[in-house]
């Protein structure tokens, strides 16, 4: 028998990977998971063969019903169980057997530390809260099991100093943060159904080859962060539903590149300042409303039906984007803003020269050293820019300016504008930040679908 779908539980750098570290929501209790030490100790505990455990020494109490004790040592079964009755200050009734045995350590509550060992009660539908502080990783990958579907699955989130204070926050401030300081595997390996990762930073230290490996159907990673990576930061690799990084953030890996995508799609993401590419898609991959800044490659490689929109490319050492799929299976590409790159602004070499481009257009160019296109012409709506279209690049603010010929000229300049079968019209900008305009009235009145990209402020 498992523990409850209910059960959530705590990870603190202070804690101790012998506690209890958990509590069912909803049970009578006090959770006690919620602190470094455990609530109590013994080291007499016994049960004969029932879901009895007694202690000599004692001192539970009714207060301790829902929680999560762990034992440890002894004879009795080693492992993580729930307190569901209290009968006195010696004696509880548990959700399982523990065997028949005695001598045996009991803890209490009280947070755990970071490791797939102290993740390995988890169940679906159970919630791991991780708290703010430092984190180290050597010769290990953390590994969530692999267990539930969407939306009874694991969710495993970072917090600051309450539960849940991070989820709408996007700036990679106060949020846990793990290092690698040995061995090459990835600091994360998601490959359970739909498990949730929200809140971290990640440092691969020059040795893990990605924050993120993620190949379970339907995995969600949010608002984290990854650096110090040799080959991706983030890796989504899924032959069914699709993995999605949303508000995360890539940026100055060791020797890899930003994003990897089959299968995935990232949203609002950023990649910059990697050694390789910035987002890269062998096939079915989904790129929307994210940025590919000063990455010393191609800020986006694409491969067979890949859909980027709403993007920017900017000043990356070689393309914009480059198509590498032949044109029978090219991807979309819509409302881009593609700049001063070091190659093209968008390059396709997947064989040959594509006479016409129906799945390219309105994207918008400017001062790309190679020029604007190769082996592909220009799409419909497509804008040549005679001035910077940003606010202020340098600083990651790719919001679009005022400027004529620049951001002004991509304003409401992306598709669809008029949608089909009707007299509906729409006034999407081409790039990743849409614009606002005051109507009368002085009030405030948002057009489109506006992004915040992490680690810019647009």
């Amino acid at each position: 028998m498992a523990l409850s779908s209910s059960t959530v539980w705590e990870i603190r750098a202070t804690g101790n990977a012998a506690n209890g570290g958990g509590f069912r929501l909803g049970a009578p209790g006090t959770d006690y998971s919620q602190q470094d030490a455990p609530q109590l100790t013994v080291t007499d505990a016994a049960a004969t063969g029932t879901t009895t455990l007694t202690s000599t020494t004692g001192g539970f109490t009714a207060a301790m019903v829902g929680n999560i004790l762990q034992i440890t040592g002894g004879t009795l079964t080693a492992g993580f169980y729930e307190i569901t009755a209290f009968t006195d200050t010696n004696t509880v009734t548990l959700d399982r057997s523990p065997g028949s045995g005695s001598g045996s350590t009991v803890r209490v509550g009280g947070a755990l530390t970071l490791s797939t060992a102290s993740l390995a009660a988890v169940v679906a539908g159970n919630t791991v809260w991780v708290r703010n502080g430092n984190y180290t990783l050597a010769n290990a990958t953390l590994t969530p099991p692999s267990a539930g579907t969407p939306p009874a699955s694991i969710a495993i989130k970072g917090y600051n100093t309450v539960r849940g204070d991070l989820d709408a926050v996007n700036n990679f401030t106060n949020y846990p943060a793990i290092t690698k300081t040995a061995g090459t595997e990835a600091i994360w390996t998601l490959s359970g159904n739909g498990t949730k990762l929200f809140n971290f930073v990640l440092d691969g230290g020059g040795l893990a080859t990605h924050g993120v490996n993620a190949t379970g159907n339907a995995v969600s990673v949010r608002n984290c962060r990854a650096a110090g990576c040799t080959v991706f930061g983030f890796l989504g690799n899924s032959a069914g539903s699709p993995i999605t990084f949303l508000r995360c953030r890539a940026t100055a890996q060791n020797t890899g590149g930003g994003f990897s995508l089959t299968g995935s799609q990232a949203r609002g993401c950023r990649a910059d300042g990697n050694p390789g590419i910035g987002f890269t898609t062998a096939a079915s991959g989904l790129i929307v409303d994210s940025v590919a800044d000063g990455n010393a490659s191609h800020g986006i490689s694409a491969g067979s039906t890949t859909h980027l929109r709403g993007n920017v490319c900017h000043n990356n050492s070689v393309d914009g984007i480059r198509l590498t799929a032949a044109a029978a299976a090219m991807s979309l590409i819509e409302n881009n803003i593609l700049s001063s790159n070091g190659g093209y602004g968008l390059n396709y070499t997947g064989g040959g020269a594509v006479s016409e481009a129906p799945n390219c257009a309105h994207n918008a160019y400017f001062n790309n050293t190679s020029g604007e296109r190769s082996n592909i012409p220009a799409g419909g709506g497509d804008v040549t820019l005679t001035a910077n279209p940003f606010v202020n690049a340098a600083a990651g603010d790719f919001s679009l300016n005022n400027t004529a010929g620049g951001g002004m000229a991509c304003r409401a300049a992306g598709t669809p504008g008029v949608i089909a079968g009707g007299t509906t019209i729409g006034y999407r900008d081409i790039g990743a930040a849409q614009h606002a305009d005051p109507p009368p009235g002085g009030q405030l009145r948002i057009f489109g679908s506006g992004v915040i990209v992490p680690g810019g402020v647009l």
